[in-house]
């Protein structure tokens, strides 16, 4: 995925993969999701399936899947709808977990917010003391 700010808009997180899976068994799980889409817009457009980008994520040294992947879809509409039809669907024997994507940098803050929090806490418990 590119560094485009609107990446992360259309982008869905995929836990509990199988460590052996690759990018086209995960596009065709999640190919229906478009012509779910078009079924309940009337749109012709069924025969795509609706998906720009699929990233597992794997291990550099042994390339094995570390059992999480991303998958952009081409819209919002279509991104809501695979986390509400495929979340806890069954992938390879395995039920899978589906959240929208969060770009790493609100992640960063994330945790240095909980960080923060934590020291506030135990210099609160420090004076208590």
């Amino acid at each position: 995925m590119g560094a485009n700010q609107n990446d992360y808009e259309c982008t869905v997180f995929i836990g509990n993969l199988p460590f052996v899976t690759n990018e086209e068994e995960l596009r065709r799980h999640f190919a229906d999701v478009a012509k779910l889409e078009a079924t309940s817009q009337g749109s012709a457009h069924a025969a795509q399936d609706g998906i720009l980008n699929v990233r597992v994520v794997r291990d550099p040294v042994t390339h094995i899947g570390k059992g999480i992947a991303y998958i952009q879809f081409t819209s919002k509409m279509l991104m809501r709808l695979a986390i509400e039809k495929k979340t806890g669907s069954e992938f390879k024997g395995r039920q899978i977990r589906i959240k929208k994507a969060v770009a790493p940098q609100r992640l960063e803050k994330k945790k240095l917010r909980k960080e923060a929090i934590a020291v506030e806490k135990e210099k609160k418990k420090e004076e208590k003391d």
